[in-house]
């Protein structure tokens, strides 16, 4: 009950308009109600006794206070399975946490790059023993150190709606053919080609555009969508993608130039249309229309995210290369 004082206290806290607060309450009964998958089997099995020597010394500043929604419910993951230390380790880099791990006297310092660029910051590469790079180069930087991070979602809050979205997915009750909602804030000229593109036929009945709605009902219509249509935000991956995959969503995406820590595959988790975009509505209408591909999609997508892209699993792919340092 005190978790659940106080998940209602931020939201009503945020919330700025009735409509908002309305959003908020109605997020928090869906959580209520919502069912926890069940965990997949670790795809990296960590031995308990190199855990039981390893700290992890995790900072309370994270130097830009934006990036506490990404990276602190991975720093509480990793440190579910080690001894956590709070450290005053200067954040000198920017969109750049540095922490430190190891066995207990002898930690190493690690940088999770969370910035919006494919590019790596070389000075912070040489001073660490391993660097995370969530928008990480296809083909990599030539540097042994430097490793995909994968990627997170937007917050915590995925979670516990997670049963609830995908309860309403299996249903198969479509209120949508294609799905995508975004704001012109980042890549303006790729969202608003896109939203033109799918407002402009008649193949394919599109819902979304450029208006927000709250998070929880941002889930489940995608829930409710065929197809969920994912473009780049700041950088070329974005949280939503996290969101569609593990909502079990047949997402169609321009192919990005960045890649996760295990590559997702074309056609088998997602379905890429041309980078120019001028595939799309066809890409889109062959997916509406192909129930056993959407539906295969799905389950691809789904298996994706509770083996690879999980809190939890992420959490043990990173103490697995951090421990390899040994």
């Amino acid at each position: 009950m005190p978790g659940n004082r106080r998940s209602l206290g931020r939201v009503l806290r945020a919330a700025t308009r009735p409509e908002r607060v309305r959003a908020g309450v109605q997020e928090l009964a869906w959580s209520a109600t919502s069912r926890r998958p069940p965990a997949a089997p670790p795809t990296w099995p960590l031995e308990e006794s190199a855990l039981a020597e390893t700290v992890l010394r995790w900072p309370a500043d994270y130097g830009w206070a934006g990036a506490r929604p990404w990276v602190h419910d991975l720093g509480r993951a990793i440190g579910a399975r080690v001894r956590v230390e709070p450290a005053d380790i200067p954040q000198r880099f920017d969109g750049t946490l540095l922490f430190e791990c190891g066995p207990a006297g002898r930690t190493v310092p690690i940088a999770l790059d969370y910035g919006d660029s494919s590019d790596v910051d070389e000075a912070c590469a040489a001073e660490v023993a391993l660097y995370f790079k969530l928008q990480h180069r296809r083909g990599g930087y030539g540097l042994d150190n430097v490793v995909a991070g994968g990627f997170v979602p937007s917050g915590s809050r995925l979670y516990p709606l997670l049963g609830h979205v995908r309860g309403l997915r299996r249903r198969h009750d479509f209120a949508f053919d294609v799905y995508g909602r975004f704001n012109l804030a980042y890549a303006p000229e790729t969202r608003a080609r896109a939203v033109g593109l799918l407002r402009e036929q008649d193949r394919v009945r599109f819902e979304g555009g450029l208006r927000k709605v709250g998070y929880g009902e941002a889930l489940r219509e995608a829930a409710r969508a065929r197809v969920c249509l994912d473009l780049p935000g700041r950088g070329e991956f974005c949280h939503r993608l996290v969101e569609y995959l593990a909502v079990g969503a047949c997402t169609v995406s321009p192919e990005p130039g960045v890649e996760l820590h295990v590559p997702l595959v074309g056609g088998e988790h997602i379905a890429y249309a041309r980078p120019d975009l001028s595939d799309l509505v066809d890409v889109c209408e062959r997916l509406v229309a192909d129930d056993a591909a959407r539906a295969a999609m799905d389950r691809a997508a789904r298996d994706y995210f509770d083996r690879y892209l999980h809190r939890d699993q992420l959490a043990a792919y990173y103490l697995d290369r951090i421990l390899a340092l040994r």
